[in-house]
């Protein structure tokens, strides 16, 4: 028969593990004694149960696979190139243009768009691509590509697509 306490001991001990391990018991080591009359009271007392420690789970970190595609980027139709005299001046002073493309979002039809773009030599380094604001009429969308020279290309998107490119400086 278990008295109350150690079934209340029991409970909690179940209670507060929420899972049980099946380990195997083990003797426990004796240790060795110089003293001959030590040595044998110790043979006499009986052995310990001691259970084993419960190995902690090790975790395996594996490196993701690359994704098959990535995301879809459409051809961008320029309908008009707008260069105002600031950056005209830029050309003239540093040369001719680089032909670069930059991938800009248009959050209007939610799409990714590749846009091909004619920068100064000077504009070296990552372009910076600005949040999108509302343009004046319905349907449009600007977006800032700023270089750290100063050369700003500005993205209007029109309403049935294509869009109209402004370089300033």
């Amino acid at each position: 028969m278990i008295s109350t306490t150690k079934r209340i001991a029991l409970a909690t001990a179940l209670l507060a593990a929420p899972f049980a391990i099946a380990q195997t018991p083990t003797l426990a080591q004796t240790p060795t004694l110089a003293d001959p009359a030590e040595a044998a009271m110790a043979a006499a007392e009986p052995a310990v149960i001691q259970p084993v420690p419960a190995a902690t789970p090790t975790i395996v970190y594996q490196p993701m696979s690359t994704p098959v595609a990535g995301p879809v980027v459409h051809p961008l139709h320029v309908v008009d190139v707008r260069t105002k005299l600031s950056a005209r001046r830029v050309f003239r002073c540093e040369g001719p243009g680089v032909d670069t493309t930059v991938c800009v979002y248009n959050p209007v039809d939610c799409c990714t768009y590749a846009v091909p773009l004619c920068v100064p030599c000077c504009c070296v380094g990552e372009a910076r691509v600005c949040p999108p604001r509302p343009g004046i009429l319905p349907g449009r969308c600007k977006v800032d590509v700023v270089w750290d020279c100063g050369f700003t290309a500005t993205i209007t998107f029109l309403k049935h697509g294509g869009a109209i490119i402004t370089y300033s400086a």
